[in-house]
C-alpha cells in the first residue's frame, strides 16, 4: 500500500509542476449559439428525446389495433348454422332430461 501512496504522491507532484494550459476565448459563433440556446430555454428540447419512443409506441399500437380488427372480422364470418349450433345443443340437452 505504501508503494501506491508514493506513486500517487509522485504523480500529484508532477502534475503540480506541469505548466498550466492557457485558456483561450471561444470563437464568436460558439458564444452566440450558446447564448441563444440559453435564452431560448430548455423546455422544448426535453421532449425531443421522447419523440422517437412515442412514434414507435404509436406504430405498435396501430399494428395491434389492426390485428385485433382483423381477428374480430374473421370470427364474425360464421354462417347462420354455425351461430345456432351451440344454442341448439343446449336446448337438445335440456329437452333430453
Amino acid at each position: 500500500m505504501n508503494s501506491m501512496n508514493r506513486n500517487l504522491d509522485r504523480l500529484l507532484r508532477a502534475a503540480a509542476a506541469a505548466p498550466a494550459a492557457e485558456a483561450t476565448a471561444l470563437p464568436f459563433a460558439v458564444e452566440t449559439r450558446v447564448l441563444a440556446r440559453w435564452r431560448r430555454g430548455g423546455t422544448v428540447d426535453e421532449w425531443l428525446g421522447l419523440r422517437p419512443v412515442l412514434r414507435r409506441g404509436l406504430a405498435c399500437a396501430c399494428v395491434l389495433t389492426l390485428a385485433v380488427v382483423v381477428l374480430s372480422l374473421r370470427e364474425m364470418r360464421h354462417t347462420a348454422a354455425e351461430e345456432l349450433a351451440f344454442p341448439n345443443a343446449v336446448v337438445n340437452l335440456a329437452l333430453m332430461r
